[in-house]
């Protein structure tokens, strides 16, 4: 990993780590959720361009996420 993912993944640099998007094997970004209720949606801070295709899988899965918390 390079050393500029590395820094936005682990931005203190002391184990504790960002959501991380993973495609392939590769941790390609990281997300976070932003609205409440039944308007949450996905933010990804994708570390390189990502394509539509892994972007609406991505989505897909958002969307499945079992969200326990308001």
């Amino acid at each position: 990993m390079r050393d500029d993912h590395h820094r936005r993944l682990v931005p203190g640099n002391n184990g504790v780590f960002k959501r991380s998007v993973v495609v392939g094997g590769r941790v390609v970004g990281t997300w976070t959720r932003t609205g409440a209720g039944g308007r949450r949606k996905l933010q990804v801070d994708a570390f390189e361009p990502i394509t539509e295709a892994t972007t609406r899988q991505l989505e897909a899965r958002f969307s499945a996420f079992p969200f326990v918390t308001p």
